[in-house]
């Protein structure tokens, strides 16, 4: 009877279990067993603006989809809810229900520390009601005629068509280009409502715009910086505008377009303006100042430094530069905000040395295409994937730039005669010290090496080979005591080993040293008598030890009035 009792309770549990999980599966246990998904069909955003008689239309083939925000919130079925770009709908699923949405185009986060970034689509939101049924698409139409946002819009008179022929207008958005076919009719394009480009020095807003034609066969420029102030929104493009050709689309019509949109772009104009006072339309463009011609009058260098760019986003510089295809040397020293063009390396093909020296600037892919062999960054700040590109330069023969983690292999570069490398700055108590691989001994046809702002304080014995070495440059580091390798290289010509933690008496094997021109051991913890033989180096232009812990006793009356420039002054307090 018992066991009976005990079958039959058995079963019946089993039953129950059974029952219990078929009755839970006709009910959604998820989002996805009772969903649908909503599809954007059409958008239609028509954008008026009387003042400027604008009425113009935006669909989805006008790729203003990828960033609208849909937000949406049941009211019938439940209360579900969510926020999601228009874009990823495609693989999202939605409770079945009905829903009241809105729709925008504008995320206030984009304009978080971007003040420079320039939008030109056009800003608009609007709502609508949609239901979801299971396992169904619904289609919805994105539809508003109440759009927000800024135009800026354009005419072009027609001396500048006849002029020019077939123009296209280049307008920067952060570090791309937009590229509008120029026809003699108003054109249009949109930027936040909050501001079309970074605040101008004496106000309104500036962006740059460039105009391009071919001439001879090759692309021709000119750049103009337009400041778009309260209350306008158009923009009325003249020839004169890009500085006026007197003397025909020539070198110097370019220089001068060069200058004036650089004066119109940049903070510290009084220094620049300075800089190229020698730049003006009655001087022949040999008296140019920072610009040298080859013997046929092309311009093969130019140079301009400390542009502090206050428009917009990282612009490029102007494209009038790219006129210049014979250019070889092109320095932008102590500079902000700058981009270089992306036809750069399709447009300058003689282009083998350039100069960025402190310099914050954006290179474009084509950049990698010139033939260089000369290429200073120093102190420019690159990730490992720009690093990477900058050593695919194998002709280099001149390298300044700031390493990242690793001492860079520059081993290929079989045509490298200096290298100055600056380090990635650690100086944390316990952080790593920086090493010089072995192979460094290897590159017997360098004759400038230079590591600075490192932790560095030893180096490999294979530096004693290198005796094609002229000049070593080992400021700002962490050596305590001479470099060993330096009494090898009695060749050399110039040693900084300034701002370091040097000990000990000045090294008297360096006074048998009869190429040495300059000597800097500044700001070190030198002590103790200098010795008369420094009289001896018969090249020594310069010797600087300033910032030591010699006394006055410890410098000969003789050294001082030596025929080399003596900086002794200023000595440091023994600790």
């Amino acid at each position: 009877m018992t066991k009976k009792l005990i079958k039959l309770f058995s079963i019946v549990i089993l039953l129950s279990i059974f029952s219990g999980c078929t009755e839970e599966e006709t009910k959604p246990n998820s989002i996805i067993d009772n969903s649908g998904s909503l599809k954007v069909e059409n958008i239609n955003i028509t954008y008026k603006n009387e003042d400027a008689g604008i009425d113009v239309v935006f669909t989805k083939e006008d790729n203003i989809a990828s960033d609208i925000l849909i937000e949406f919130k049941q009211v019938e079925g439940g209360t579900y809810g969510s926020t999601i770009k228009a874009s990823d709908l495609d693989d999202y699923r939605i409770p079945v229900g009905k829903y009241n949405a809105s729709f925008s185009r504008f995320n206030p986060d984009e304009y978080i520390d971007d003040s420079r970034k320039l939008h030109f689509l056009p800003i608009f939101s609007g709502t609508f009601d949609f239901e979801i049924k299971q396992d169904e698409i619904t289609s919805i139409d994105l539809e508003t005629s109440d759009s927000e946002g800024y135009a800026v819009t354009y005419d072009v008179p027609q001396d500048l068509i006849n002029t020019f022929g077939s123009l296209e207008l280049h307008v920067m958005q952060n570090i791309s280009e937009l590229k509008f076919d120029v026809e003699r009719e108003k054109k249009i394009f949109f930027a936040s409502s909050d501001d079309i480009g970074n605040t101008y020095k004496d106000g309104g807003s500036g962006f740059g715009v460039h105009l391009s034609t071919e001439i001879d066969d090759r692309p021709y420029y000119l750049s103009k910086i337009y400041i778009q102030r309260e209350g306008t929104n158009h923009i009325h493009f003249s020839l004169s505008d890009f500085t006026n050709p007197t003397d025909g689309f020539s070198q110097k019509h370019s220089v001068l377009n060069f200058k004036e949109y650089v004066l119109a772009s940049v903070s510290y104009d009084v220094y620049v303006s300075k800089e190229l006072n020698s730049w003006d339309k009655n001087n022949d463009l040999s008296e140019f100042k920072n610009i040298k011609l080859d013997e046929n009058g092309n311009i093969i260098f130019l140079a301009v430094s400390f542009l502090d760019n206050e428009t917009t986003v990282d612009q490029s510089l102007p494209k009038s530069i790219l006129n210049f295809p014979e250019l070889e040397t092109l320095v932008v020293n102590y500079s902000y905000g700058v981009k270089l063009w992306d036809e750069i390396g399709d447009l300058l093909p003689n282009l083998t040395h350039v100069s960025l020296a402190q310099t914050s600037v954006t290179l474009p892919e084509s950049f990698y295409k010139l033939n260089l062999t000369y290429l200073d960054m120093e102190k420019v700040q690159f990730n490992d994937d720009i690093k990477s590109k900058i050593l695919g330069f194998n002709n280099l023969e001149y390298l300044s730039f700031q390493y990242t983690e690793t001492f860079p292999d520059v081993r290929h570069m079989k045509n490298l005669k200096a290298l100055r490398l600056e380090g990635p700055y650690i100086w944390e108590d316990g952080a790593a010290p920086i090493t010089i691989p072995s192979w460094i001994g290897e590159l017997q046809q360098l004759e400038e090496f230079g590591l600075e702002d490192t932790r560095i304080y030893e180096f490999p014995v294979t530096m004693r080979e290198m005796k094609n070495l002229k000049k070593v440059y080992l400021y700002s580091n962490d050596i305590k005591e001479f470099p060993d390798f330096i009494q090898y290289l009695p060749q050399l010509e110039e040693i900084v080993l300034s701002v370091n933690k040097i000990e000990g008496e000045f090294p008297l094997y360096l006074t048998e040293f009869q190429n040495l021109k300059y000597l800097n051991l500044a700001n070190n913890k030198l002590s103790g008598p200098l010795p008369l033989e420094i009289l001896n180096m018969s090249s020594l232009e310069k010797l600087d030890i300033i910032y030591n812990y010699f006394t006055e006793e410890d410098i000969p009356q003789e050294l001082k009035n030596g025929d080399f420039e003596f900086l002794y002054f200023g000595q440091q307090v023994a600790e």
